[in-house]
């Protein structure tokens, strides 16, 4: 079932929290890609507008909250990407925090 999420989001850097602050209970899900080269601008805003991207949890826990990342590569050159993600302890941007309305209780293997 999909889930509208009409609430605000946080601005939090996951990367410097101490780990058991939080849990991962599944992995990376890419949402879109854009070329900021090569596309086309108009199409940037129908990435906005996507399917339902199912996902397995990898761990059970409590799921009240999803953390957004994202890769950026400026150029052709793969040893210059740069990610937002919690891989990457320097980076000085936040990573947005959607807080669900309810929190669910899942297990390793759910859908």
């Amino acid at each position: 079932e999909q889930v509208v999420l009409t609430r605000p989001y946080h601005s939090f850097k996951l990367q410097r929290c101490p780990p058991e602050h939080y849990r991962i209970l599944a992995d990376p899900i890419p949402l879109f890609t854009f070329d900021w080269a090569r596309g086309d601008i108009d199409s940037l805003a129908h990435a906005r507008e996507m399917p339902p991207k199912p996902f397995t949890f990898s761990a059970s826990g409590t799921f009240n909250a999803f953390a957004l990342t994202f890769d950026l590569q400026m150029d052709d050159d793969l040893s210059g990407d740069y990610s937002g993600g919690l891989d990457n302890v320097g980076c000085h941007w936040d990573q947005p925090i959607r807080f669900l309305p309810v929190e669910l209780r899942v297990r390793k293997g759910d859908k």
